[in-house]
């Protein structure tokens, strides 16, 4: 070999074992001296911090002190009388300063800034109109350390200026007087902190900073050493105010040189004569403990490794875990039984690669979506062929990025490469619906990009998916990429911005309100009706109901106002509004006045939206609150009518409701003194829905507000409360929601009506549920779910399941009006509205 044998087993364990040990000792000996310099700097850091913590409270209750003293001095006579001349005021401070030597100066100035007097009879006469000290103690007692810049009478060297302001006892101002010290004032606090260090506050150097960072107080010879980059220790303690002074955000600063604090100590107790022979005893103790250890192991990897060469039949088999055990395994590896064991784990791992393919392939084509890979370094795009006809045949294909924008029309390719860079920049998915033209037919495609995270690192590659949507889905799935502002957006983008997240925001409160109120009802209406209770527990039952339906009142009538209205063809039920807010009238809106609602069983349906009709009628009521006595008496009426009418309004011809408000007792003060700002946008309101807006008072001095809605002419539907009815066959129901505890409450009202429930917490979810059991009667999904919305959800479904009956949940009013060719279940609801879903429920339904 090379003119050396190779070391034994046992010759390697008693070296490493006495190398441990060897290593060890020089560790303990090491950790002894770096522990004693350690705990030498640490027990200076702390007695730095005391110093300056001492050195802090010194200088905070000085100048509580200070402050007390000056608004004690300017009560004085001398100060607030006008009659004592500028001398007999200057001889006062300078009686003042003699009591205290510390002040470096002391100042009395007018109230229009002019300097009466000082005690040491300089800048007399000079203007302090625009100094900190003059314009800050005017208003109360200022304490202003020496980082506030001033113009007159600051004093060069000042370290803190005190203000308080001079005035009679019926409050009128006589001037300020102020004091100001200087860093003589600071030593003598200084020299407390030193004293606490005791003969280790030689060298030690104390540094005020103001609140801004600015040095106000410097001392000790750390100028001396602080150049020369030498390492040093420090402590620091924040200025916190004494009693009602609450400090000016001082921070002190003691510091030391390390090399003057930290004395020499490496390796202490090495001179011991007893430590270093029992380390060295140690050493030798280690190897021959090695050297015996290794003795069984070395027989069992030999015994093992005759085994594997077949030299022993017997096949009792050691497999110890050190270098000879690695030679055992190189040695099986060689034999035939490898080859085996490698190729069955080689076709397991492709068939459960092909299972898991065809999974995800049949995800895609059975969703409808395509998937995307876009490398934005490389430009290129790969994705999944849904064209083949069979899901196994489904295979990639790459084209270029340009070439796929060039597909895009001309108008959406913008809109398609500012959604990619959002996703590139955002850690959330993008959605953004653009056109694209192939084969001479224009399509519209949905597509959603995220962000591909490798190894937990973001990379310049994007998955994207997408499908292709007809025009009636167009408007809940085509939404604006969402992209942050740039720095020139317009302020109308911006403003269109901000109301697009407030609207965003109060649609998740009223959503989670609902959810809310439905476990609620529908939790007590599965108590109601499940079992007996005693009349009292009916009545308290009853109670919770109306109150929970008083909440879902609130919340209706939330999302009328909040939520924009664009469609003409809405319709109103005018008796179902006045109902809802009747409540809300007499408790929130006119509370002491006596309100009278008289509405007729038959009506017609109104030709608007329950929000205008809404905002119609609160902005009478709030007028007639401002306009009437306390006590005072409302009317609300209404009946069709048909135009032209004698006396009637000038409106085309056709069927009209006719709503009347009537204050029985106006005020004419308060009618002169109210705005016109309501009346005026009710008049816009009713001409905006082609209607009309008449004001006149009667013959008994009453105000009479009509109000004429464009109507049809049959009367609105209207379900009829019913009891929770009986069922012919249990269904089966796929209960969609992301929140479980709404999803559970939900749950049990449908089990309790005797059908069989599944649950599913998620659109993702719900569709994996229904690739593997079509067999379902009705899903009910929400609306508003994250990534899959319901809505999105019920337009895929209607595509891969035509049969199943599909109900949206949803707060009334917040479905766009594409979802209208789904059923709705309005949020919040009780098990009987579950009930009156379910039972619908027929095959020609399910075919809608």
């Amino acid at each position: 070999m090379l003119g050396f044998s190779t070391p034994s087993l046992r010759t390697v364990s008693a070296a490493a074992l006495g190398l441990a040990a060897a290593l060890g000792a020089a560790a303990i000996l090491a950790g002894l001296g770096a522990g004693t310099e350690e705990r030498r700097a640490d027990e200076t850091r702390l007695a730095l911090r005391s110093a300056a913590t001492i050195l802090s409270n010194g200088l905070d209750r000085t100048l509580y002190d200070v402050s007390r003293d000056v608004r004690l001095a300017a009560q004085n006579g001398l100060l607030i009388q006008a009659g004592p001349s500028s001398e007999a005021q200057h001889q006062f401070l300078v009686a003042w300063r003699n009591l205290r030597p510390e002040y470096a100066e002391i100042l009395y100035a007018a109230p229009n800034g002019r300097v009466l007097a000082t005690a040491s009879g300089r800048a007399e006469g000079s203007d302090a109109g625009g100094s900190a000290w003059f314009g800050r103690g005017r208003a109360g007692t200022a304490i202003i350390d020496g980082s506030d810049a001033g113009r007159s009478g600051a004093g060069s060297g000042r370290l803190v200026q005190i203000a308080a302001p001079v005035t009679t006892e019926s409050g009128v101002p006589r001037g300020v007087v102020a004091v100001q010290l200087d860093e003589s004032w600071a030593r003598e606090a200084e020299q407390l902190a030193r004293t606490a260090l005791g003969d280790a506050q030689r060298g030690v150097s104390f540094t005020v900073l103001s609140a801004a960072g600015q040095v106000l107080y410097r001392s000790g010879p750390e100028q001396a050493w602080t150049g020369s980059g030498a390492p040093a220790l420090e402590g620091s303690a924040s200025a916190t105010g004494f009693r009602d002074f609450s400090g000016l955000g001082w921070m002190v600063v003691a510091r030391v040189p390390a090399e003057a604090a930290l004395a020499p100590g490496l390796f202490p107790g090495l001179g011991t004569p007893v430590l270093l022979p029992l380390l060295l005893g140690a050493i030798g103790l280690a190897a021959i403990l090695g050297w015996l250890l290794a003795g069984p192991l070395v027989r069992c990897l030999r015994a093992a490794g005759r085994t594997c060469l077949g030299e022993d039949t017997t096949r009792t088999l050691v497999a110890p875990p050190v270098a000879e055990f690695r030679t055992l395994v190189a040695r099986a590896i060689e034999s035939a039984d490898r080859h085996l064991i490698r190729d069955h784990a080689l076709r397991e791992a492709q068939s459960a690669l092909r299972r898991s393919k065809e999974r995800v392939q049949a995800f895609k084509t059975l969703a409808g979506w395509s998937c995307w890979e876009i490398d934005h370094t490389t430009r290129q795009v790969t994705w999944s062929d849904l064209t083949r006809t069979r899901v196994s045949d489904a295979a990639e294909r790459a084209a270029s990025l340009d070439e796929i924008i060039e597909r895009i029309h001309p108008e959406d390719r913008a809109v398609l490469q500012l959604t990619m860079q959002a996703a590139l920049d955002g850690s959330v998915p993008h959605d953004v619906t653009v056109r694209s033209r192939e084969d001479g037919r224009e399509r519209r495609l949905l597509m959603r990009f995220t962000r591909i995270i490798d190894q937990g690192r973001p990379t310049a590659r994007l998955h994207a998916l997408s499908r292709e949507v007809d025009d009636a889905l167009e408007g809940p799935v085509r939404a604006a990429p969402a992209h942050p502002l740039s720095p020139g957006e317009p302020d109308a983008a911006v403003e269109r911005r901000r109301r697009d997240v407030m609207r965003r925001m109060t649609d998740g409160i009223i959503h989670d309100f609902n959810n809310a109120l439905t476990v609620v009802l529908t939790s007590l209406s599965v108590l109601q009706h499940r079992h007996d209770v005693s009349p009292e527990g009916a009545r308290l039952l009853d109670h919770a109901l109306q109150g929970a339906e008083r909440g879902a009142g609130l919340t209706r009538r939330m999302v009328a106002l909040t939520r924009r209205q664009t469609s003409t063809l809405a319709q109103a039920d005018l008796r179902m509004i006045l109902s809802d807010l009747d409540g809300f009238l007499r408790i929130s809106v006119l509370p002491e006045a006596r309100l009278a609602v008289e509405i007729p069983a038959e009506l017609p349906a109104a030709q608007c939206s329950e929000r205008q009709i809404e905002i119609a009628l609160l902005n009478l009521a709030f007028e007639a609150r401002d306009t009437m006595a306390p006590e005072g008496r409302l009317t609300v009426s209404a009946a069709a009518a048909e135009l032209p009418a004698p006396g009637g309004p000038a409106l085309p011809p056709g069927p009209y409701l006719r709503v009347a408000v009537i204050n029985h007792e106006p005020v004419p003060a308060a009618s002169d003194a109210a705005g016109g700002a309501g009346i005026e946008a009710v008049d816009l309101l009713l001409r905006q829905v082609g209607g009309a807006l008449r004001r006149a008072t009667d013959a008994a001095g009453a105000t009479v507000t009509e109000l004429w809605l464009p109507a049809s002419r049959e009367a609105p539907q209207v379900p009829a409360p019913m009891p929770v009815p009986a069922f012919n066959r249990p269904l089966r129901v796929l209960l969609v929601d992301g929140d479980g505890l709404l999803r559970d409450s939900t749950a049990a009202a449908i089990a309790d009506l005797g059908h069989v429930v599944t649950q599913a917490g998620s659109g993702l979810q719900a569709m994996e549920l229904l690739a593997a059991d079509r067999d379902y009667d009705v899903m009910i999904a929400d609306y508003a779910m994250p990534i899959l919305s319901g809505l999105q959800l019920a337009a895929v479904v209607s595509l891969t399941n035509p049969s199943l009956d599909i109900v949206l949940a949803a707060p009334r009013g917040h479905l766009p009006e594409t979802a209208r060719r789904f059923r709705q279940l309005d949020k919040p609801f009780r098990q009987a509205d579950i009930a009156r879903i379910l039972v619908q429920h027929a095959p020609s339904a399910r075919a809608a």
